[in-house]
Parts: C-alpha cells; sequence; structure tokens
C-alpha cells in the first residue's frame, strides 16, 4: 500500500456544467499503486498517468482525471481506487 495517498486540484464542491482537472498522488509504494477514477460507479477512461521511482524503489504514481464534466444538477460521486500489487 502506498505511504501517502492524496487528491489535489479540487479544494470545494464540484459545480454543475463546469470542467474540472483532478489529481490522485499516491506516493511510497513498491510496487508502483494502480489508481482508476470513477464517476458513480463507472471507471472514467480519460485520465493519464505518471509513474516515478526512487533509488529505494518506492514508486509515486500520478493520475489525472482530465477535464472531466459534471454534465447536469444530479448528485454525482468521483472516487478514486488505489491498489498496489
Amino acid at each position: 500500500m502506498p505511504l501517502d495517498v492524496r487528491i489535489l486540484g479540487a479544494s470545494q464542491p464540484l459545480s454543475a456544467g463546469r470542467r474540472y482537472d483532478l489529481l490522485c498522488q499516491s506516493s511510497g509504494s513498491r510496487p508502483p499503486a494502480s489508481i482508476m477514477w470513477k464517476l458513480d460507479g463507472q471507471r472514467l477512461e480519460r485520465t493519464k498517468e505518471t509513474v516515478s521511482g526512487t533509488k529505494r524503489r518506492l514508486f509515486t504514481v500520478v493520475k489525472a482525471l482530465l477535464s472531466s464534466s459534471v454534465r447536469n444538477s444530479e448528485t454525482k460521486n468521483i472516487t478514486k481506487l488505489v491498489r498496489s500489487y
């Protein structure tokens, strides 16, 4: 498991009709963590992942959710799933 997991890019609730870029950053895992973004249980595919390692073979993974739009005023749950194998 990662030593630290953070969500970056949204410090307030999201509003309908606006676009957002969100980041999930995990650090200190071996092997690299697997990160998946979901919206109301559906996997979101518009993502970009960056993996970097240290001399001690601990990895940092950043997975960006690119320009995700909250389409209407319904309550939506954006979640991330972080796993290390």
